[in-house]
């Protein structure tokens, strides 16, 4: 198992919320994307939509971590 990596980021720290593919992301990357959604709001998860985030913008710095 292991520890879970973002897939927005390299940060392993916070929380972490699954994908609908079975993979992690962190919530706080998830809330900042805005072409991703979570499927329930109360639950906060699953994170939704990954593939509508455009390509270009994986190669880009966050802006919160700077990294």
């Amino acid at each position: 198992r292991g520890v879970p990596t973002c897939i927005f980021c390299p940060n392993t720290d916070g929380a972490f919320k699954q994908t609908t593919s079975s993979k992690w992301a962190h919530l706080l990357c998830a809330m900042w994307i805005p072409e991703v959604s979570l499927g329930n709001h109360t639950f906060m998860e699953p994170v939704m939509e990954v593939e509508k985030v455009p390509k270009t913008r994986w190669k880009l710095n966050c802006y919160l971590c700077n990294q």
